[in-house]
């Protein structure tokens, strides 16, 4: 049962509206098929999601505790407790909203919301507004405005008013709104920053070419997101098997019975030379792996004057078994899986498709587990992913500064950094949007100090480090390096400001 490990800053993490919906239900008391059964989501979007943050160190889990119900043999008084009501329990009673557009997430709101009482609102009226308002964060202006990219400058107008009469409080003047009231307010200054983007040809210009980034930037990250479940579906249906084969062992006594004479040395028996031979052998092997016994050589247990070993786990069993099945199979076609992953990697690689090549070694990387080549073919083909896709996320962040929106700005300079790890700027500026998006100051100072390193005579690297050590509380520090930005820029008016600040 996944929780979020306390302290965590969430306004950091790179995940979009609906997965912060996700998240808001991991608290440790539902597992992630309640979770999936709760949100409406998909079993494989909560585990990929779960598989993120679980790399990004969010995540702590709550091993789950079956409840036992009483039997019909227990009298009343002998019967447990009813086990307290839990409140993932209360997310089940949670509605579906009307069915959103093709591609987009499926949100659910609390039937708190949807009834909420003195209010002078239909049915439908609160759905309506419920609907757009849990949807806003992931629709484009577009969208928002419920019509195609293709739309005349009449059309934006004519779908800007209808439905304005829809959310304006104004319209409904003298009305109890309750909590809708807020909604439809932040639902209607979304309708007026799309009807002044999209009605104005050189703001829409330059937000069409915002999305054409975003519309690569997402394919790309889709697809490298596939292949990654691929993989993990192949690991976790490899384990699946190997877990069906593995029986619990039995820990050995502690010492033989005082009846059983201690055995005696044997001599080492013959290799065999018969197919059925060494298949006996091999299942005399794993017999001997399940008792917890082990072998000094063919034929010859561990004499009984030396402490036996502890009984293997079942994890360690599994993990033993899966490295053993994984060398078996490079050997009887595993390795030509994995040809085959490379040959396609080969391919995709000359025709361009970078995102198919890195996904092909990455399923190679799974099946010929161990293979540093493979790996480092791997991350050669991502770096230069990450490369090819600067250019694009460089345009997505800074229109994403353009309009303030400072952790998704954070986030495209971070991929930035990764496809120019020796560039300063990319650096510096996604130190700068974490500092304004109030986000992981941790993670906005490594990369400031990043910047200075890569460009220790840049005044703006100085400052920017200065300005999150500043926000940290680090008094000296932030002095020391905006003293440093000073040195370098003495006409730099924002450096001359925060020091009189930290005064």
């Amino acid at each position: 049962m996944p929780q979020i490990r306390e302290g965590t800053p969430l306004t950091a993490l790179p995940i979009g509206p609906f997965e912060g919906f996700l998240l808001s239900r991991m608290d440790g008391k539902a597992t992630m098929s309640e979770i999936a059964d709760s949100t409406g989501a998909t079993l494989d979007q909560v585990e990929t999601l779960v598989g993120q943050l679980s790399a990004l160190g969010v995540l702590a889990f709550v091993e789950q505790t079956p409840s036992v119900p009483p039997t019909a043999e227990k009298g009343p008084s002998e019967r447990p407790p009813p086990s307290r009501k839990r409140p993932s329990d209360s997310f089940r009673a949670m509605v579906h909203t009307k069915p959103p557009p093709p591609g987009a997430s499926r949100l659910l709101y609390d039937p708190a919301e949807l009834e909420e009482a003195d209010v002078d609102l239909g049915l439908d009226r609160r759905r309506d507004i419920l609907d757009a308002f849990y949807r806003l964060g992931e629709l484009d202006h577009y969208e928002v405005l419920q019509i195609e990219r293709s739309a005349e400058k009449a059309d934006v107008r004519a779908a800007y008013f209808r439905l304005s009469k829809l959310f304006h409080p104004d319209t409904l003047y003298g009305k109890r709104l309750g909590g809708f009231k807020s909604k439809m307010e932040a639902v209607f200054r979304a309708l007026t920053e799309a009807y002044d983007v999209l009605s104005k040809k050189k703001r829409r210009t330059d937000y069409d070419e915002y999305l054409s980034a975003l519309d690569a930037t997402r394919a790309v990250q889709r697809g490298l997101e596939g292949g990654e479940r691929e993989a993990k579906q192949l690991e976790l249906a490899s384990e699946k098997d190997m877990a069906s084969a593995v029986v619990e062992p039995t820990p050995p006594p502690s010492e033989p019975p005082p009846s059983v004479p201690p055995p005696t040395r044997q001599s080492p028996l013959p290799p065999p030379s018969t197919p059925e031979e060494r298949r006996a052998r091999a299942r005399e092997l794993m017999a001997m792996r399940m008792r917890g016994a082990r072998r000094t050589t063919v034929g010859q247990e561990r004499p009984a004057s030396t402490p036996p070993p502890p009984a293997p786990t079942r994890h360690s069993l599994l993990k033993g078994l899966a490295r053993s099945l994984r060398s078996a199979a490079r050997i009887t076609g595993g390795s030509d899986r994995v040809t085959q992953h490379l040959e396609h990697a080969k391919k995709s690689e000359e025709s361009g498709d970078l995102v198919g090549a890195a996904n092909a070694y990455r399923m190679a990387m799974t099946i010929g587990e161990g293979r540093d080549d493979i790996r480092v073919e791997y991350e050669r083909v991502k770096a230069e992913l990450a490369a090819s896709m600067a250019a694009t996320y460089e345009k997505q962040a800074g229109y994403e500064e353009g309009f303030e929106k400072w952790a998704a700005a954070a986030l495209s300079w971070i991929k930035v950094a990764d496809g120019r790890p020796t560039d300063a700027k990319p650096h510096r500026r996604a130190a700068a949007a974490l500092v304004r998006a109030e986000g992981d100051l941790r993670l906005a100072r490594d990369l400031a100090q990043r910047a200075v390193d890569l460009a220790p005579a840049n005044a703006s690297a100085h400052r920017t480090l200065g300005e999150v050590f500043a926000k940290a509380g680090m008094t000296n520090s932030a002095r020391r390096e905006l003293q440093e930005a000073a040195k370098l820029d003495p006409k730099d008016e924002i450096v001359k400001t925060l020091l009189r600040d930290l005064k």
